[in-house]
């Protein structure tokens, strides 16, 4: 009985040691002797400021604000990553409406239906009856061709941009965009043929070549996009 009882008194010695070094020992402070409502044992009560005993507020460290300007360096990264997409998205969609927008107002169907008229001509003097002709030399010969109509107004276009000098149009490719030509071959890296601000820009000659394809190799630049506007479907 008696050793049971030193047992006792050691453990309550040394739990009263605990406390008293993290300063939580008060056993009458957290611990009610009135039994619970409902219950025959005592309750817990809360300690002040809210926090159970023998749990103290962790201490914000380095390693924690680092982590914290990490995270926020990461999410700074990503939105500045989207907002340059959303940007690159919105100038290919206002280069691409603007040249469709060009296409259709400016174009129209004469070329495919007068080549449509030659392929199924029974013979050449059945396809240029009642067509003005023009000779060429093909091969050191002389040949008569038929004039086929215009689809492109150039009129109008070159009041909306008076540096317009042709229109290259490649069906097989989806290419058809009007060209230009100016003294500074920079110019339209980045404008586009009504004169707006995009990565598109416009197809445009060479400034030292003449403006109406007379000299023997002309040369054309237009952007390869991404999404296969402009010169994008060449490599296919």
């Amino acid at each position: 009985m008696e050793r049971r009882d030193r047992e006792r008194s050691g453990r309550e010695r040394r739990r009263k040691e605990y406390y008293d070094q993290n300063q939580y020992y008060d056993p009458n402070r957290y611990y009610s002797q009135e039994p619970r409502r409902g219950t025959d044992g005592p309750y817990r009560q809360e300690s002040p400021g809210g926090r159970r005993p023998g749990k103290e507020k962790r201490k914000t460290t380095f390693g924690d604000v680092v982590r914290i300007l990490l995270m926020l360096a990461a999410l700074a990264v990503f939105c500045f990553s989207g907002y340059q997409l959303y940007g690159f998205y919105r100038e290919y969609k206002a280069g691409t409406d603007e040249y469709s927008s060009l296409a259709n107002d400016y174009t129209g169907e004469n070329e495919t239906e007068d080549l449509a008229a030659l392929e199924e001509a029974d013979d050449q003097a059945q396809s240029v009856a009642g067509r003005e002709l023009v000779t060429v030399v093909e091969n050191g010969q002389e040949v008569s061709l038929p004039v086929m109509n215009n689809p492109i107004n150039f009129a109008e276009l070159s009041s909306v941009n008076s540096d317009i000098v042709g229109w290259i149009r490649i069906r097989a490719l989806d290419i058809s965009y009007p060209v230009v030509q100016t003294e500074d071959n920079d110019y339209y890296l980045h404008t586009t043929f009504e004169g707006a601000s995009n990565i598109a820009g416009c197809i445009f000659m060479n400034c030292y070549n003449k403006p109406d394809f007379t000299d023997q190799n002309t040369i054309i630049y237009g952007h390869n996009m991404r999404n296969g506007s402009m010169f994008g479907t060449l490599s296919d």
